[in-house]
């Protein structure tokens, strides 16, 4: 008879059974992203075809005749389709626990397009919210087009809210796509040096957003016409402008500090956990926000230019105040990006030392 082998229990069917747990493991998160994808995909096609069907021949009224409408529309039909292709792509990785194109390429094509999909979307179904604020005074009770416009573009936000929650699964992919294989790295002076220079670069990204934010505030709040009616107090979207940016500028303000604090100190302002998750949580926020507020003021501005005569410098200041938003957006998504990198490094490493 012969004897039981040693190893027969040993390290191979140790390391197959690890092997099949985080193959469940994975399986299941990719079942949460595909239910987050659906959700996605229904709401930005019902905003779509909300929006396409939205005509009244009585009243001459179609949604094509409005470029936010126009903008609503074709953000939610090319978000429809993305996500689309990204429930084919989740289908085929749970199905054959393989993804659709190479590891590191799919990751991060989720990803950048899940981000970059999301500013579109906040930026569209903002525009047309304001270009339905603008009309509700043309809408009677009966009035249907404003009603279909208002659902289409709720129906938008939502779809916005499933992609942004789908990009901060697939952003929670991205630093396992080699394996995700966990290692201590000693803090030696070269560590410290690398990751000063990091939070210089941080800092000169939150300078920027902090300057560009803080002037469209001020050109916003200065922003009066020489008539009583033009001024920026009495219209909704360049109140909304005003106060995303100063809200932006006072947190790149504390974001400032907190930085040269780590930078002189080589310690977080709050405990390391909570410093690395306020910064990248805060920047998501402030980002769609600032987008979501300048996206609308252009709107506003559009809506204007008709009426832009003996009050050109309002229209103008308007412009730079928005633009100047704009701008800050930029610095402040590029800083949710290197925020986001040290919250990556914090999950892999337990620290946002990422060397």
């Amino acid at each position: 008879m012969r004897s039981p082998q040693p190893h027969r229990n040993g390290g191979e069917t140790r390391q197959h059974f690890h092997s099949t747990v985080s193959l469940q493991k994975l399986k299941r998160f990719n079942y949460l992203i595909l239910v987050f994808r659906f959700s996605g995909f229904c709401f930005t096609l019902a905003s779509a075809v909300f929006m396409l069907t939205n005509s009244r021949v009585s009243d001459s009224l179609h949604w094509y005749n409005f470029d936010a409408f126009r903008y609503v529309f074709a953000a939610n039909a090319i978000v429809s389709v993305y996500s689309l292709f990204e429930i084919t792509a989740a289908v085929w990785e749970i199905s054959r626990n393989a993804t659709l194109l190479p590891e590191i390429c799919q990751v991060w094509f989720d990803f950048s397009h899940d981000q970059v999909f999301a500013y579109l979307l906040v930026s569209a179904n903002s525009a047309g919210t304001e270009m339905a604020r603008a009309i509700k005074g043309t809408c009677t009770d009966n009035n249907a087009f404003c009603v279909q416009s208002d659902i289409a573009i709720a129906l938008g936000f939502v779809g916005f809210l499933f992609l942004g929650v789908s990009s901060l699964l697939s952003g929670f992919r991205v630093p396992h796509h080699n394996g995700g294989e966990t290692q201590q790295h000693f803090h030696s002076t070269v560590s410290l040096q690398k990751l000063k220079r990091f939070n210089s670069l941080i800092l000169l990204f939150r300078f920027s957003g902090f300057c560009f934010t803080l002037a469209s505030a001020v050109f916003m709040f200065t922003n009066y016409g020489v008539s009583d009616s033009l001024d920026w107090l009495n219209f909704d979207a360049f109140r909304y402008v005003f106060v995303a940016n100063m809200i932006v500028s006072v947190y790149s303000l504390f974001e400032m500090t907190a930085a040269v604090w780590e930078i002189s100190r080589n310690a977080t302002l709050l405990p390391e956990i909570c410093q690395v998750w306020f910064d990248f949580i805060h920047d998501q926020v402030f980002a769609y926000l600032l987008l979501s507020a300048n996206s609308a003021g252009t709107e506003r501005a559009r809506a204007m230019k008709g009426t832009c005569t003996d009050g050109t410098v309002f229209c103008v200041q308007s412009d730079i105040a928005i633009a100047l938003g704009f701008f800050g957006f930029l610095f402040s998504g590029v800083s949710a990006l290197l925020s986001g990198f040290r919250v990556v490094c914090f999950i892999i490493n337990g620290s946002r030392f990422y060397v």
